[in-house]
């Protein structure tokens, strides 16, 4: 596994590549785009399927008809390769059994999702999500008008601007230390502007079987005639690999976040995100204290389970007709789930839980249990 993951990152390996030249390997790095046949000869010699006593120009002339004949390509030999093309290779060239769909048409495609579903390989970042503030809104749904072009046909303007570092090693040799910058400027000229600004940190470290994470965010924000409101967030989680053959984990987890307010917006960008399964407070004014047991029973089959008690942060950010008073416990839910995945591009999943507000003293007496399940499948 490590030799593959070696040669499709790197397209070398100074141990499977030993009768290859340092020169010859500093080549193939100062090349702005790398050709089928360059690709070729090292997927294939890390691979071992060429004669070691071949080098240069004729390994790599012998690379390619191989993988021609062999139909792991169909470029030309000095055609750029792009990353589905790469996997296609190590997935031939190492002979690595792929899902249903990789399986049934064998194509870079295919391969390429393999890659990514094994880990070996990134896949595209999702799609930006983006809430639009009540004046965003507002101009979103105007009618769009000639006279007007535009203010009505063009999506809110906006400046962003980022200053984001990494420092490994910080403080721990296993730690990592993570902090960024983020602000951005309504220019949509609008009644109801919305800037704001983000700082975020982050520090991870392992200690042996266990691993810690500690993270906080602090946000100003301003509108017209509101002047800047802030707002911060932190959370703390940590996690054990407990030493079984079932590669079980338990973690432990604490995540607060201001409220909205009256007059603010707390964490607008992310302000949709649940923080449960069944009772779905969004991410503001809301504190979750959570523990979760997974298992994995075989390579294929997983399970998890877990528990979250939930405190509200503030009287006003979170809403539900059966609260009462202004206490702040929720109430604890229980969840569990079970993954299995027969084959890289098919899965299917079992998931349920329910909400008790007996556990808490925010809800009135006598609201119902909540309850939330479904059987996906996905391919």
């Amino acid at each position: 596994m490590k030799k593959y993951l070696f040669t499709f990152f790197f397209f070398c390996s100074a141990l499977a590549l030993s009768a290859q030249t340092a020169a010859e390997l500093d080549t193939l790095l100062e090349t702005n785009a790398v050709t089928a046949a360059a690709a070729a000869r090292f997927i294939l010699g890390a691979a071992d399927l060429l004669p070691p006593e071949l080098s240069g120009t004729e390994a790599e002339e012998a690379a390619y008809a191989i993988a021609l004949e062999m139909g792991w390509t169909a470029k030309n030999a000095d055609a750029a390769v792009t990353l589905q093309d790469t996997a296609f290779l190590v997935m031939n060239a190492f002979d690595i059994k792929g899902g249903i769909m990789y399986s049934r048409f064998r194509n870079p495609r295919y391969a390429y999702r393999e890659m990514i579903y094994r880990k070996l390989i990134q896949g595209r970042a999702d799609s930006a999500k983006i809430n639009l503030s009540p004046g965003d809104t507002k101009e979103y749904r105007a009618d769009f008008t000639w006279s007007d072009f535009s203010n009505t046909y063009f999506a809110p303007r906006r400046v962003v601007a980022s200053l984001y570092g990494e420092f490994p090693g910080f403080l721990y040799e296993q730690g990592h230390f993570y902090a960024g910058l983020l602000a951005q400027f309504d220019l949509s000229g609008a009644t109801e502007r919305f800037h704001t600004q983000y700082l975020l940190v982050r520090y991870t470290f392992v200690y042996k079987a266990f691993d810690f994470s500690l993270a906080g965010a602090a946000e100003l924000e301003n509108t017209r005639g509101r002047g800047f409101k802030p707002a911060f967030a932190a959370s703390l989680e940590g996690g054990m690999q407990l030493p079984t053959a079932l590669k079980d984990r338990v973690s432990l987890g604490i995540r607060w976040a201001s409220g909205e307010g009256p007059n603010t917006a707390a964490f607008f960008p992310v302000i949709r995100e649940a923080q449960g399964i069944v009772l779905k407070p969004h991410f503001s004014g809301v504190m979750v204290l959570r523990a979760n047991y997974r298992a994995l029973f075989l390579p294929s089959l997983s399970a998890e389970i877990g528990g979250r008690y939930f405190f509200r942060t503030d009287s006003y950010s979170f809403a539900d007709p059966d609260l009462t008073g202004d206490s702040y416990l929720l109430g604890w839910e229980i969840d569990g789930s079970v993954l299995w995945v027969p084959y890289s591009d098919l899965s299917v999943s079992l998931a349920g839980g329910i909400f008790l507000p007996q556990t808490g003293t925010a809800m009135r007496s006598g609201a119902p249990v909540l309850s939330a399940g479904n059987l996906p499948a996905g391919v």
